[in-house]
């Protein structure tokens, strides 16, 4: 009876320490998957503005939050902040909140800041 009951005890354990490992696993995963959807989100909304495609504020969180869509592909909820939306000077900054749900159910949050300026003397040919 003794082996049967620390037998069950080992499972048991083993089971809740596996389900930490996925979920530390799934954090991470949403983690990246955030971070390097932002980056890409904000590069490509500042090329778009360099090339002089969008011309107002509302162009860019508009094109901006189209690419989060297509660089987010997980089935989370995520909330887009511009603190800083300035086309003419060629900075973006943004706050995006991403939530969703851990493999046993629970609800976790992750946030993910980028701010990117555009250089425009680079940009220029010099002689």
């Amino acid at each position: 009876m003794r082996y049967i009951m620390y037998g069950i005890t080992c499972f048991v354990v083993t089971v809740l320490f596996l389900q930490m490992i996925v979920s530390m696993d799934a954090r991470h995963a949403r983690a990246d998957e955030l971070n390097q959807g932002v980056r890409m989100a904000v590069k490509t909304t500042l090329e778009a503005v360099r090339e002089q495609k969008l011309k107002t504020a509302k162009d860019v969180e508009s094109y901006f939050e189209q690419r989060m869509r297509e660089q987010i592909t997980s089935a989370s909820d995520y909330r887009v902040e511009f603190l800083e939306n300035k086309v003419e000077e060629g900075i973006l900054s943004v706050k995006v909140e991403e939530t969703f749900r851990y493999p046993n159910g629970k609800i976790g949050k992750i946030k993910e800041k980028q701010t990117a300026i555009i250089d425009y003397a680079v940009g220029e040919e010099t002689p």
